[in-house]
């Protein structure tokens, strides 16, 4: 029963992942007209800018969601 249920379990991971597979998009290296300064970290993201808004930033909602999961986790670990 051991090595039915073993077999059983390769399959379901094997399965998953191919699932995963066919799900994943390509990565592509980014274009050789992009420089350096133009790329970005998230502490640039996050910092406050004087500039236009850069629309890769985070708004207040996610913000809020990001902090929110650190206490969500500190609880579940907690009382679970």
């Amino acid at each position: 029963m051991t090595r039915r249920r073993g077999l059983h379990m390769a399959m379901i991971c094997l399965v998953l992942f191919l699932v995963a597979l066919y799900f994943a998009e390509t990565a592509y290296a980014a274009a050789d007209d992009v420089g350096l300064e133009d790329k970005k970290g998230i502490e640039g993201l996050l910092k406050k800018k004087s500039s236009a808004d850069d629309p890769r930033a985070p708004n207040k909602t996610q913000k809020f969601v990001g902090v929110a999961s650190f206490f969500v986790m500190i609880v579940v670990v907690k009382y679970l």
